[in-house]
């Protein structure tokens, strides 16, 4: 007797193979997937950003360089999450995607500018904890971002 062979790991599936018992076949779901994609869009363009400010900081100052440093990477990184992240193409809604983008940017922009302005109050002048303080609150405005385009900036178009 011949056993059925099973198909490679490496082929695609459709939705309609029967999965042997004892293996459950459950597929990542989009908010996990969608999650690692903006995660991924999110580092690359916190490190542009911690780059932008450090080189802009001794020149035009904390606060203009985190504005600047923020708005020049704000676009890339709503471009980013609109192609990778959430998977759109082409034109359709762009600048309604952008223009809600642009209030996400708005909170990062807030946190950002709050927290430099903590440390200042405290008398903190050393470049490494800014960084270390911007990163922490650029992840929790990436937090609040994430939430913000995944349920309205790109939800429906």
């Amino acid at each position: 007797m011949t056993l059925p062979s099973l198909p490679s790991p490496h082929a695609v599936l459709s939705p309609a193979v029967v999965v042997p018992v004892g293996l459950p076949h459950v597929p990542p779901a989009p908010y996990r997937s969608q999650l690692r994609r903006f995660l991924v869009v999110g580092a690359i363009t916190t490190v542009a950003y911690l780059l932008l400010f450090s080189a802009l900081h001794p020149l035009v100052g904390e606060q203009a360089a985190n504005a600047i440093a923020l708005l020049l990477t704000a676009d890339a990184n709503t471009a980013g999450n609109r192609w990778l992240t959430f998977g759109f193409t082409g034109r359709l809604h762009v600048v309604r995607h952008h223009v809600r983008g642009f209030v996400a940017f708005g909170v990062a922009l807030a946190l950002s500018s709050g927290a430099l302005a903590w440390l200042d109050a405290g008398g903190v002048s050393d470049m490494r904890v800014h960084i270390a303080v911007l990163l922490v609150a650029n992840v929790i405005a990436g937090a609040i971002h994430f939430v913000l385009l995944r349920s309205w900036a790109f939800s429906g178009g």
